[in-house]
């Protein structure tokens, strides 16, 4: 009797890929989860590397999506832009989805700073890293950028003001041509490392209240912050001039891509602190 009771419980707590903190011990997680505590990786139990496909629907009540054993949040290789973001672009600017290989960006300087952007707190759908993580998102410059350049990952406290809560790493290019990844954390003045890499991976990593950034493996920053809100991202692209390199620096192209953001570890969750 005690067997076919453990067996009907067990059948009972099977559902979707999100754990919601509801009153039931069933809460719908494929992990066996318990107020949005997720059980994997006890006992036996393999650890099992995850895809996030959003939040789905009206989010009024907490739910997780665990990434322990690591998942992607956007592999960046469909045709279109993932509807999991909110997407901004300035008037000469454009995403250029590439399936199978990446999301393009195609901007145009024609006198004015150009952008693109993709945060996580859209109008339709929104996600936030809970805890700690370790975040990480691959670039191609495709070619040399022609002047002021910045491919960039960011994460912040939606509920602080920006320049105080926010953190980030990018692969920034100068007017003159010089070449670093670069850091600037909660308004501290930024770090920067020298780099000539035409592609590689930008990391940020928070323990406790410990942020760290990476260019390609190699630390670039470290940061003791003040708390450990959960957080929405960030991903930009922007072009803020032609440097000298095409006549006489007054229009510029620059199509840049981004690919495969994933987390190693972490948390995402669907609604802010």
């Amino acid at each position: 009797m005690r067997l076919l009771l453990l067996l009907a419980l067990v059948a009972g707590g099977c559902g979707d890929d999100t754990t919601t903190l509801g009153g039931d011990l069933g809460a719908g997680g494929d992990d066996l989860s318990f107020a949005g505590l997720d059980l994997a990786g006890g006992g036996d139990m393999a650890c099992v590397f995850r895809s996030f496909n959003g939040f789905n629907g009206v989010q009024t009540q907490l739910a997780y999506f665990d990434c322990s054993c690591g998942c992607t949040i956007d592999a960046m290789e469909s045709s279109v832009v993932n509807p999991i973001w909110g997407a901004t672009k300035t008037a000469n600017s454009n995403f250029a989805p590439l399936a199978g290989v990446g999301l393009g960006e195609d901007l145009h300087y024609r006198g004015n700073v150009e952008q693109l952007g993709l945060y996580s707190v859209g109008p339709t759908a929104q996600f936030y890293l809970d805890g700690d993580f370790d975040l990480s998102i691959d670039y191609d410059l495709v070619s040399s950028p022609p002047g002021l350049t910045h491919l960039l990952m960011s994460v912040r406290d939606p509920g602080a003001v920006q320049s105080i809560q926010t953190f980030d790493i990018e692969r920034e290019q100068f007017s003159d041509g010089t070449n670093y990844y670069a850091t600037m954390l909660g308004g501290v003045p930024s770090n920067m490392v020298a780099t000539t890499a035409m592609q590689g991976t930008l990391r940020m990593t928070r323990q406790g209240f410990t942020y760290k950034t990476y260019g390609d493996g190699a630390l670039v920053s470290t940061l003791i912050a003040q708390k450990a809100a959960r957080v929405a991202v960030t991903i930009t692209a922007t072009l803020n001039d032609c440097g000298t390199t095409d006549g006489d620096g007054t229009s510029c192209d620059y199509q840049p891509r981004f690919h495969n953001l994933r987390l190693t570890s972490g948390t995402l969750v669907n609604l802010p602190n």
